[in-house]
């Protein structure tokens, strides 16, 4: 492995050529030109020793329990962890509890590197032997994950001092330990008969997770997605467990352990052939000092190398195309490691050789770049590549240093989601090269691409490429990605008027991923939250006069955002409101006497008094009425006309008749009156004693009857 000080900068080549160069070192670089040496045909430099490429599908953890290499160390973390383990005749058991109140026994744990995750957990199959005849205690297997918080148990208890039966069950935990129990320990309907040797198996799958408890049965424990998918699952420990000093059983015993496990999908190339790698024209606008030619890569059986490319001017090359057998999005890669090897000793040599991943349009994800741009030296360097859609990216490792000689290792990328992804390079450790971003992150890796270009007719740098390996998740089979960002329809910009409520602006959005909302004005955010989908209203009221801009901004779940802004204008167009006082007479020269109007509005402002027309006084109202004072004026006819504005402008108007006259003083008026009076009493009077005499008359009755009617 090259360890080197490295800087970031590459110097155009052409600046680099040198005008005089010693025949005698003429003669040597085109000897080793062609010395099967530095011919990449030639199988002369050494192959990279050992690339580590785990298989595609299932894999199983085994141990045979024959001894306890798995288990190195006593778990000190778990509460109440002592004692020792060993193992013979192909078991492993306690060889000491140690000594303590409670539950304890030796607790021992296997380290999985790296740690898996529980959605590439398949199964768990322990075997467990347990006779406790007059005895007490357990043998168990137990997942935890990085935080040793349980994941999960496979035991065998006895709990029953007096009895011959134990508990057989299997246990799973949140993170928060509570735990699903397929069977309570405690629960006698789930006892089994002493001794018992059995193999006890848990498994999941797309319909859940699932329990074999040989003679107490097979169960669902829990649905699938209440997994906790993303969980790790970082330590496997087998454990014995003693009870306070009761006499331990006298057989616990761990015969067998195997953990099944998913990395996911791969996808490997070995070197040993070209296929599937076509050659076939992409455009290399990630890369703009690049232009393609036409050329040839081939494989010599055990890596493949760039063989010839043809002549053209500045730097050019060929590209090999390799689709992928399926189509996994950006977020799903747990791995892309790519073995190389490059020989630049000798200081004509220069050449960029990238091994990359392309997306749908063929633009470059990420990539392994080696480059010597330098024509007469050894200046040159290795690095892992990221590139967003529009070509902006960062590159891990120092792209030049003063003397590459050449490399012999791999360069590897993971994606770690909701962080970024991360570079490892040999020479230069490991990086976050860029930071999540969801839209990016969707992108498809769809291709690998091999590319390698030349300057003008200088010596190619040799370049092989021993290895390539992906590695997905196994949810991680890409679907339908959506570019697109919502849909707004405009509302048409509203008016509302002042004083009124309820006031509501609507906005039709539609996206077939909807994430979330926000209701801006101006930089304050007046409403925001999970968007569904729907419409997205906004009620409010309570705004002074004005016009409002007011912008919604909408997102779906893929981080694309769409905005639409609508302006609103409160506005005054009703008029005041004013009274109508009665016409007004009075004498020349009364006094206290005035006309008083009550007008009403929401935003009062200002009013004028006309005199026949003639303005006569202007003034500042409010909530309190408008009074002018009718003193001192002369016989005749007065018309006073109010006009009162609110602070819109809108008006009412009202009138009010002031007759001003003397009022003669009549004072026989009174006499005649008295008279009138008196003479109406008389006359009543007299009718009624005419109409008392009539009655007190009689008629005469009927003949002989002495009556008088």
């Amino acid at each position: 492995m090259l360890e080197y000080p490295w800087n970031a900068r590459e110097f155009k080549a052409m600046s680099r050529k040198l005008v005089l160069i010693p025949l005698l070192l003429l003669f040597t670089i085109s000897f080793l030109a062609v010395s099967p040496e530095f011919n990449p045909s030639a199988k002369q430099i050494p192959v990279l020793s050992e690339v580590s490429v785990p298989p595609s599908g299932p894999i199983i953890w085994h141990d045979d329990c024959s001894n306890t290499s798995s288990f190195p160390d006593l778990a000190v973390w778990y509460g109440g962890a002592m004692g020792s383990i060993a193992a013979t005749s192909g078991y492993i058991y306690a060889t000491d509890y140690g000594s303590a109140s409670g539950s304890h026994g030796p607790v021992y744990y296997h380290t999985f590197e790296p740690a898996l995750t529980i959605n590439q957990f398949i199964s768990l199959e322990v075997e467990i032997e347990l006779d406790g005849s007059s005895a007490l205690g357990a043998a168990a297997v137990l997942l935890y994950d990085s935080d040793y918080n349980r994941v999960a148990i496979l035991d065998v208890a006895d709990s029953w001092l007096a009895s011959d039966y134990a508990a057989a069950y299997a246990g799973w935990y949140s993170d928060t330990f509570t735990p699903n129990w397929l069977t309570p320990k405690d629960h006698p309907a789930d006892t089994v008969a002493e001794p018992y040797h059995e193999t006890l198996r848990m498994e999941a799958n797309n319909s859940g997770l699932f329990a074999s408890i040989p003679r107490v049965g097979d169960f669902k424990m829990m649905e699938y997605s209440d997994l906790e998918l993303d969980r790790d699952i970082s330590y496997l420990c087998v454990q014995f467990r003693q009870k306070d000093s009761y006499t331990p059983c006298h057989t616990m015993r761990i015969h067998d352990i195997k953990l099944e496990y998913d990395l996911g999908h791969a996808w490997h190339h070995d070197g040993s052939t070209m296929n599937p790698f076509v050659n076939q024209q992409v455009h290399l606008n990630w890369y703009n000092l690049l232009n393609w030619a036409n050329g040839s890569w081939a494989s010599s059986g055990e890596y493949l190398y760039p063989q010839s490319i043809d002549a053209d001017s500045g730097w050019h090359g060929p590209t090999y195309v390799a689709e992928l057998d399926q189509v996994y999005p950006l977020s799903s890669l747990t791995n892309f490691s790519v073995a190389i090897e490059a020989i630049n000793d000798v200081s004509s040599y220069c050449g960029k050789h990238t091994v990359y991943l392309a997306d749908d349009d063929f633009d470059l994800i990420l990539g392994v770049h080696v480059n010597d741009a330098w024509t007469a030296s050894q200046q040159g360097g290795v690095y892992g590549m990221h590139r967003y859609k529009n070509y902006s990216g960062t590159d891990n490792g120092p792209v030049s240093a003063t003397s590459f000689s050449g490399i012999n290792d791999s360069l590897s990328f993971r994606v770690e989601p909701d962080v970024g992804v991360y570079c490892y390079n040999p020479f230069y450790g490991e990086t976050l090269l860029c930071e999540w971003n969801k839209t990016e992150f969707s992108r498809n890796v769809r291709y690998v691409i091999l590319m390698s270009a030349q300057l003008d007719s200088y010596s190619l740098m040799p370049f092989r490429v021993h290895d390539i390996l992906l590695e997905f998740t196994n949810t991680s089979v890409a679907e339908e990605v959506d570019t697109d960002p919502p849909l707004i329809i405009s509302p048409p910009d509203i008016s509302f008027e002042y004083g009124s409520t309820n006031w509501i602006v609507e906005w039709s959005a539609t996206d077939n991923n909807p994430d979330y909302y926000w209701i801006m004005l101006d930089e304050q955010t007046m409403s925001s939250g999970p968007w569904d989908g729907d419409n997205i209203q906004f009620q409010f009221d309570g705004f002074e006069l004005g016009v409002y801009n007011f912008t919604l901004i909408v997102k779906d779940s893929f981080d694309q955002y769409s905005m639409d802004s609508v302006f609103v204008t409160v506005e005054d167009t009703t008029s005041p409101t004013i009274n109508h006082p009665a016409d007004i007479l009075i004498s020349p020269g009364e006094t206290n006497v005035s006309i008083e109007w009550i007008p009403d509005d929401l935003k009062p402002d200002n009013y004028e008094i006309y005199l026949n027309a003639s303005l006569i006084t202007t003034g500042i109202w409010n909530a309190t009425g408008i009074t002018y004072p009718l003193d001192g004026l002369t016989p005749g006819l007065y018309e006073y006309q109010i006009i009162v504005y609110d602070s819109s402008g809108n008006s009412v108007s009202d009138t009010v008749n002031v007759v001003v006259e003397v009022i003669p003083d009549y004072p026989f008026l009174v006499d005649i009156t008295l008279i009138i009076s008196i003479g109406s009493i008389v006359v009543i009077v007299i009718i009624i004693a005419v109409i008392c005499r009539s009655k007190g008359q009689g008629s005469p009755g009927a003949a002989g009857t002495g009556y008088n009617w």
